[in-house]
């Protein structure tokens, strides 16, 4: 910064880290200062929406897919943040048994960040084959009975692939953010629906230990003895016939893939699939981090205070998207 004093040759002052110029302009003093870069170190947990699980022996759907990073940067600014919904739900009584549908994705992007978590891979249908489009995701959405083949996922660093089964009259496991989904087991007619894979544990957004990203248990025929459960962090379970049971939906906010739907007989295709459950993202940071920041104020999301051994952490979650603003 100058000061201008009627010459050419401006002359640069500076007060303590900070810069001030002085323009003299008919009469009138102007000036300005300049104050420190904001710099905010912060911790973020992007969670994915979870698939839907596929219908008639169906296979449980994949989680959406979890991405973390421990020290993240923040200027001031506004940050855009994206919550992905969880894939709807497919199939009616006595239909044909579809496959499941993919999860949306989740993100945080500001300037010069970009944080971004795949949605979870549908589960695939008796009567459907796999398909990339839908199977794939963060995690990848488990086999039918009728299909060995299974969702993969899209970056071994976000979660896990499904895995895939034949012969068992069950279908498989959606995988987890943590493992990959387990096989339909035992032959006919006693087979056992694959369970879901394990999500992994965070205690980012108030200090407890949170499972997310669990893949969607797989459903079975008549004669199957149990159903697959959904894994850790909110998958969904998958229909089975002890009781008729109807598959379950992954938990809301936790990315969680959808149960796979149960058959009762060839050619009737019970229930409806377990939606996907909707992802989450949480931005955290030492207090005593955000003193020494440069920063104002930060904004956005639900706002908790929480201690971890000696700190004393700030969390920012946001359910369904917003906007985070830092000044």
């Amino acid at each position: 910064m100058s000061i201008f004093l009627g010459g050419s040759q401006p002359t640069n002052i500076f007060l303590g880290s900070n810069t001030i110029q002085t323009i003299y302009s008919g009469g009138f003093i102007v000036y300005s200062a300049a104050g420190p870069a904001v710099s905010l170190s912060t911790a973020v947990l992007a969670v994915a929406g979870g698939g839907s699980g596929g219908c008639g022996t169906g296979g449980g759907a994949g989680a959406g897919g979890v991405v973390y990073s421990s020290s993240l940067s923040l200027a001031a600014g506004t940050f855009t943040v994206n919550v992905g919904s969880g894939g709807v739900a497919v199939g009616t009584n006595g239909g044909a048994a579809p496959r499941g549908n993919r999860g949306q994705d989740s993100s945080f992007t500001g300037t010069g960040i970009i944080v971004s978590a795949s949605g979870g891979g549908g589960g695939i249908g008796y009567d459907e084959a796999w398909s990339a489009a839908f199977n794939n995701g963060g995690s990848g959405g488990g086999g039918s009975d009728n299909n060995i083949t299974f969702g993969l996922t899209i970056d071994p660093l976000q979660g896990n692939d499904g895995s895939g089964s034949s012969g068992t009259a069950c279908g498989s496991g959606g995988g987890g953010a943590s493992q990959v989904g387990r096989s339909g087991s035992v032959a006919y007619p006693n087979g056992r629906g694959g369970a879901g894979g394990s999500g992994s544990a965070y205690t980012i957004r108030d200090g407890s230990s949170v499972f997310y990203g669990g893949g969607g248990g797989a459903g079975t025929y008549a004669q199957a003895a149990a159903a697959g459960l959904g894994g850790p962090g909110g998958g969904g379970n998958g229909g089975g016939p002890s009781n008729n049971t109807n598959c379950t939906s992954g938990t809301p906010n936790t990315g969680g893939g959808g149960g796979g739907a149960w058959r009762s007989a060839i050619g009737d295709d019970n229930g409806i699939s377990g939606t996907g459950g909707s992802g989450i993202l949480v931005i955290a940071y030492l207090t005593a981090s955000f003193s020494s920041s440069g920063a104002t104020s930060v904004s956005g999301g639900i706002i908790t205070d929480y201690t971890s051994g000696s700190a004393v952490y700030r969390s920012h979650t946001f359910l369904s998207s917003s906007n985070l603003v830092i000044s």
